[in-house]
């Protein structure tokens, strides 16, 4: 698990200085670069963006990479988005990276925000007061296919927290909602873009959902994380939002085990 850090660590360092966004989108690029090399453990830093936005980061984490795969490398395309005036659900935002950014680029929009473990929902709080964000709306849920209390399992890496059974694993217990009480809450009519990174409950979640729910969504963009089952990959699952409407392109990563899928209403 550490070998497999330290190589997608290295990987997002080299992307970083190929693709040369770092030093276009972020005013303070060498604090990022100095988490990279550890040069400071432990505490928080400031990354400022140059759409004049803060986002505080943990140290020794991988917070940076958070930053490097939805403000460098766009992975859920959020600057292609033709919508300003629009919903947007953020499911499992941990430190608010994807929430706060969008934010930026779309102000007008509204954020619902969902972040189940307490120490990521703290920073996300911060990360929200420190940009002074109303139209972003946090709530410290998990979503999966039942609200309830559940396990949340932890790890050494704090974006990679899942309500998927690992072994010998320690956890926290949690409050958990679906996608459906989601829209009844909040009163979302039309959600352009859906955005996901739930470590595995993508499944559960797009599976049990009411095929009418699926009409008020235009857009989804999530991270897919193969699993033991044959309908868990994301093969499958982008099977699956082909027959609720969607045009799915799948992006597989080159280990094989996690992807991108971007659906859109056709």
């Amino acid at each position: 698990m550490l070998l497999h850090s330290q190589l997608i660590s290295s990987k997002h360092l080299v992307e970083m200085f190929i693709k040369t966004r770092v030093f276009t989108k972020i005013k303070n690029w060498p604090v990022i670069l100095g988490d990279y090399f550890n040069f400071s453990p432990g505490g928080t830093y400031l990354i400022h963006l140059n759409k004049k936005g803060l986002l505080r980061l943990r140290r020794g984490t991988t917070d940076k990479w958070s930053v490097h795969e939805i403000v460098l490398r766009d992975d859920y395309r959020i600057s292609s988005l033709p919508y300003s005036d629009c919903n947007i659900v953020d499911l499992g935002a941990n430190a608010g990276v994807f929430s706060i950014y969008t934010a930026l680029l779309r102000p007008n929009a509204k954020i619902y925000s969902y972040e189940p473990e307490n120490h990521n929902f703290s920073l996300l709080l911060g990360n929200i007061k420190l940009n002074h964000l109303p139209n972003v709306k946090p709530y410290m849920l998990a979503c999966t296919y039942k609200p309830r209390s559940n396990k949340l399992y932890l790890g050494s890496d704090n974006r990679a927290y899942s309500l998927i059974k690992q072994p010998k694993t320690p956890f926290k217990l949690i409050k958990t909602t679906t996608l459906k009480k989601i829209f009844d809450k909040s009163k979302i009519h039309i959600c352009e873009l859906l955005k996901m990174d739930i470590e595995g409950s993508e499944y559960k979640v797009l599976y049990s959902c009411p095929k009418s729910l699926f009409k008020k969504i235009k857009r989804i963009s999530l991270e897919y994380h193969n699993g033991d089952k044959s309908k868990n990959t994301g093969t499958e699952l982008g099977n699956f939002l082909k027959k609720m409407g969607y045009k799915v392109e799948i992006r597989k990563s080159p280990e094989g085990i996690i992807g991108m899928i971007y659906a859109q209403r056709s």
